[in-house]
């Protein structure tokens, strides 16, 4: 028996069952709980696996995902991190400033790439239009004509190699011209142009094409062009981007060019 004189009042016990102490209220369960709150049955490990079928159709859902939505924001995103961006809006205000000085109805940038052995010897395959200019209602290049095979613009381009970078060389639609140049003239609405290399240590590494679709203000005298000390200064800065794009290809172009496609 325990001792009288230790027990609370009333027969009160504490925690445990143990003996509370003089004075100490009553222990009571929480409010609305009878009793211990009840176990709840174990589950057990889960197994989940997928079948050989399942991965494929998963990688095929990424895939289409990344294509369709993610390839182009996280490529615009890398690129402006890395200054691309900031690089191609440079590039394109230096096109419109052309556009607006000659009064031309278009301003292309091309640029040569895929570089591979061919009957000239190691040369460039590829040329495609990294930037362009059109002018109030006018039309854009047609989608064709922005990424053409070297070959559709061979003798154009030895006219060019034999001016230099030094000057801008004119081009009229006539029949006279190569069934390509002229086919490309026409399928633009381009009556005539003036075109110029880009060069790297002598190499041609990208052309700028200015594009006009009326006779009216042909010259035979390129140099007679309008404002021609500021074009020839945006020429030189247009060469620049062109040059570092050709010696320092971005990262994302880089890491990226699988999925990419290019």
């Amino acid at each position: 028996m325990s001792d009288p004189s230790t027990d609370p009042p009333g027969g009160q016990r504490g925690p445990d069952n143990q003996p509370g102490l003089p004075g100490e209220p009553p222990l009571e369960p929480p409010a609305g709980v009878v009793g211990p709150p009840p176990e709840l049955p174990s589950l057990g490990p889960l197994h989940l696996s997928l079948s050989a079928d399942g991965l494929l159709l998963l990688g095929m859902a990424a895939w289409l995902l990344w294509r369709a939505f993610l390839r182009d924001t996280v490529m615009a995103r890398i690129g402006t991190l890395l200054g691309t961006q900031q690089d191609s809006r440079y590039m394109a205000d230096l096109l419109a400033q052309v556009g607006v000085l000659t009064g031309s109805s278009r301003v292309a940038l091309g640029s040569f790439y895929s570089p591979g052995l061919t009957s000239y010897g190691y040369a460039f395959s590829r040329v495609t239009i990294v930037s362009s200019y059109v002018s109030l209602g006018r039309l854009p290049l047609a989608l064709e004509s922005k990424d053409l095979p070297i070959e559709r613009i061979r003798q154009d381009l030895e006219v060019l190699i034999a001016h230099g970078a030094d000057s801008w060389h004119l081009v009229r639609l006539s029949s006279l011209l190569p069934v390509p140049c002229q086919d490309y003239l026409q399928r633009n609405g381009i009556t005539f142009l003036y075109g110029r290399l880009i060069l790297l240590e002598g190499t041609p590494i990208g052309i700028l094409n200015i594009h006009f679709d009326t006779p009216l203000a042909a010259t035979d005298v390129p140099e007679a062009l309008p404002h021609g000390e500021l074009l020839e200064a945006i020429y030189r800065e247009l060469s620049r981007l062109v040059r570092g794009r050709m010696l320092r290809p971005s990262i994302w172009r880089r890491l990226f060019s699988f999925w990419a496609g290019r």
